[in-house]
């Protein structure tokens, strides 16, 4: 039996090179849905939004980690599609 794989974490990465932060491919891949059924959910509250960071869309990978871990339940904050850093 083939132990499964953890999909946050590469494995031909070590765990100090392993991205804080995910784009949206990135995320869509690790969910197996597109890249733009991940906006939806975001936009629905039905995970979490992304940082908006200059011009990139990106999500902190311990935040779907743990949104994944917990049920992926709704987060109920629905409307604009990313927070912004400034």
């Amino acid at each position: 039996m083939v132990a499964a794989s953890n999909p946050f974490q590469p494995e031909s990465l070590p765990p100090e090179l392993t991205p804080l932060m995910l784009n949206v491919k990135q995320v869509a891949s690790l969910l197996c849905v597109s890249e733009r059924q991940v906006y939806r959910m975001a936009d629905g509250g039905l995970m979490p939004r992304p940082l908006k960071l200059g011009g990139l869309n990106r999500w902190p990978r311990l935040s779907v980690e743990a949104w994944v871990n917990d049920g992926a339940k709704p987060v109920k904050t629905p409307g604009k599609r990313a927070f912004s850093i400034a």
